[in-house]
């Protein structure tokens, strides 16, 4: 039961990981220790036959028994060894992946630790802290000025049902035109972040404004609606400006996948990477 039980032992300490060349080593040199026990069976059971001689009968037996010990011995002997040597090896690679893996995390916290330090140096940045500041400011002040745009709007609406030397004497209802131009108040924050919607809606209201200058009396609907305009125009501005910076720091640490700048709610105003610009 013991020599079964070493036996179980021993095995999954080597066999599992063994290479192929030690693996034809090992049993090259058990099958010869184990073809070498057969003929020390052989031997004591002939002894009689060997010699008459009881002493030397005795003699052969023993020198069979001693050599099948040291067969048995030997086959034991180099199991263990190959255990133990495999048993060294995963200690050894074990001690040597630690010490990797503790190196790689101590360079990754500096690494963390000195980028932490550059963020807080990043924040600081005017053009970055401008842009936050600034669309912050834009995004409060929007909702009034889009209040204040249609008290102008429907007042226009008002002053175009009057006929008039500038309608040729005919009243005119813009109230279509007015509620396409107001449809997008309610999407101010894809205006401010978004060109594509904020190009619509400037299209939209530069055709208006032209239209109301062929008319009279519409000079401070004009006014407002082109100074809203700038605002919009402005976030596209600091936007970019700060899309350049973000873009120029991030040459300076090419490992960094991305820099981004957002809002307090979380929304993302500038990135580093143009090709994810899209996307946020």
């Amino acid at each position: 039961m013991i020599e079964t039980k070493n036996q179980m032992d021993r095995e999954p300490n080597y066999r599992r990981f063994m290479i192929e060349a030690h693996q034809r080593f090992h049993d090259r040199i058990i099958a010869d220790l184990n073809g070498i026990l057969p003929i020390c069976n052989q031997g004591k059971c002939t002894a009689a036959d060997i010699s008459d001689n009881l002493t030397e009968q005795q003699q052969i037996t023993d020198l069979m028994q001693k050599v099948e010990q040291l067969c048995t011995h030997l086959s034991e002997n180099v199991t263990d060894l190959f255990s133990q040597y495999y048993r060294e090896r995963g200690r050894f690679c074990g001690v040597a992946y630690t010490t990797t893996a503790e190196i790689k995390v101590n360079l990754v916290d500096r690494t963390m630790q000195d980028r932490s330090t550059d963020v807080r140096w990043w924040s600081k940045e005017p053009i970055l802290a401008n842009c936050v500041s600034s669309m912050k400011k834009t995004g409060k002040s929007l909702a009034s000025d889009f209040e204040e745009l249609g008290a102008f709007l429907e007042g226009t609406i008002a002053s175009f049902r009057i006929p008039s030397v500038a309608t040729g004497w005919t009243s005119m209802d813009l109230t279509d035109r007015v509620k396409e131009i107001t449809s997008f108040f309610p999407r101010r924050s894809e205006m401010m972040f978004d060109p594509g919607t904020r190009k619509q809606f400037e299209k939209i209201v530069t055709t208006f404004i032209d239209f109301l200058k062929t008319g009279e009396g519409q000079e401070a609907t004009i006014k407002f609606a082109g100074k809203l305009l700038t605002k919009l125009a402005n976030c596209e501005n600091w936007i970019r400006n700060a899309c350049l910076q973000l873009e120029t720091i991030r040459e300076t640490y090419p490992s960094i996948f991305d820099i981004v700048v957002t809002d307090e709610k979380g929304v993302v105003i500038a990135n580093a990477r143009t090709s994810r610009r899209s996307e946020l």
